[in-house]
């Protein structure tokens, strides 16, 4: 990711999640966004500490993006954090394409965060895509709809994804959470 694309500012003390950073000696937003894109992540719900934990290596990719978005928003700045639901190919998701193989899939929908600004997407989960993402839904969501929220707007698309393919409910997100796995797996493997 080309961090030049976010805003640029100093870290101010009156923010709440500002101190998560400023406790690393992170004081810029570039550097804040950089430290949490080179974070392992995990694939998981989220729990109610999820700010601290993606800063201890713990997060899901989901909650890495909320941090950062509601880093900008306590400073006044308008990065949007998106909520996708997309199929996850190896085109967009190359850590996938082994799992997408060995379950004689091409894709498997999956639903994500990313953030938005000035009209352009942004991912912070290195390896992976955003411009091959083809968006079935794309909508701003809070930090706070992470968890319950986004995961009620995936089952409703992954229903409908499912039976237009003829396939299994349980099979699709075994195959999902296979993906994820694999992904996550990378993000470690490779010291990010």
């Amino acid at each position: 990711m080309d961090f030049r694309a976010l805003p640029q500012f100093n870290l101010s003390e009156s923010s709440p999640t500002a101190h998560l950073f400023l406790d690393l000696d992170i004081a810029d937003f570039h550097r804040a966004a950089r430290h949490v894109s080179t974070l392992p992540f995990v694939d998981g719900t989220e729990r109610e500490d999820w700010e601290e934990r993606v800063l201890d290596g713990q997060g899901t990719r989901a909650a890495a993006h909320a941090l950062v978005a509601r880093l900008a928003a306590e400073h006044g700045v308008p990065v949007e954090l998106m909520l996708g639901v997309y199929e996850m190919n190896e085109a967009n998701t190359p850590a996938a394409d082994d799992v997408l193989r060995r379950f004689g899939m091409t894709a498997v929908l999956d639903a994500d965060c990313h953030l938005r600004y000035g009209g352009e997407r942004l991912l912070l989960t290195p390896g992976v895509s955003v411009e091959n993402r083809v968006f079935l839904h794309e909508a701003p969501i809070s930090p706070d709809q992470i968890g319950a929220y986004k995961l009620v707007v995936y089952q409703r698309f992954l229903w409908d994804w499912t039976l237009a393919r003829g396939l299994e409910l349980g099979r699709a997100w075994e195959v999902r959470q296979a993906c994820v796995a694999a992904l996550a797996e990378a993000s470690r493997s490779v010291g990010i």
